[in-house]
C-alpha cells in the first residue's frame, strides 16, 4: 500500500473531478485519475519527508490529513486538504528557525499534490508549528492571529490560532 493510502485515502473523497489552474502549474483534470493524484502526491510527501530527514536530521514521527472545510470558512475549493507534518528530534528547533527552508517544502508538497492548500510543520507533541497556504498563484506563511478560546469559530484563509 502507497505511504499516503493510509494517511491520505485519495479515492474516498472523488478527488479525480478537481480542475485547478495556477501559475503554480497546479493542473489537475477529469481524466487525472486518483491513482494518477494519489501517485504524485505520495511522492510529494515522501520527498518532503526525506528533505526533512536529510536536511536536518529529525523524524517525521507523523503526518495528519487536514480537512480544510472542518478548519477554515473559506480554504481554495478545488484543493480542499492540508498535512500537517508533525517532527521530532534534536534538531527540530533548528527546522523550525528555518523559514526559508519551511517554505521551500511546503512550496514543494503543494506544488506536486494538487489537492493540497496547506502545509502545517511542528513539532510532534506540542503546539508549535508554522502554517504555509495556497494565496492566489503563490505560497504564504499564515500570520494573522486569531486567539485561543474562539476554537469553535472557523478560522478565514490565512488566519492561524496563536499560542
Amino acid at each position: 500500500m502507497p505511504l499516503l493510502t493510509a494517511v491520505f485515502p485519495v479515492r474516498a473523497f472523488g478527488i479525480s473531478s478537481l480542475v485547478i489552474n495556477s501559475s503554480l502549474e497546479r493542473t489537475v483534470s477529469v481524466k487525472d485519475s486518483a491513482e494518477d493524484i494519489e501517485q504524485a502526491c505520495t511522492a510529494a510527501v515522501q520527498k518532503a519527508m526525506r528533505r526533512f530527514e536529510e536536511t536536518r536530521n529529525v523524524d517525521v514521527a507523523s503526518m495528519d490529513l487536514v480537512n480544510l472545510s472542518e478548519r477554515y470558512s473559506n480554504y481554495p475549493a478545488n484543493a480542499p486538504y492540508g498535512i500537517a507534518f508533525n517532527l521530532e528530534g534534536r534538531a527540530v528547533p533548528d527546522i523550525m528557525n528555518s523559514s526559508q527552508l519551511l517554505m521551500s517544502i511546503s512550496t514543494q508538497v503543494i506544488t506536486e499534490c494538487s489537492i493540497i492548500s496547506l502545509v502545517i510543520i511542528g513539532q510532534n507533541q506540542t503546539d508549535y508549528n508554522s502554517t504555509y497556504g495556497l494565496a492566489g498563484d503563490s505560497v504564504s506563511a499564515f500570520q494573522q492571529c486569531q486567539e485561543p478560546g474562539m476554537e469553535s469559530a472557523l478560522l478565514r484563509w490565512g488566519e492561524v490560532y496563536c499560542f
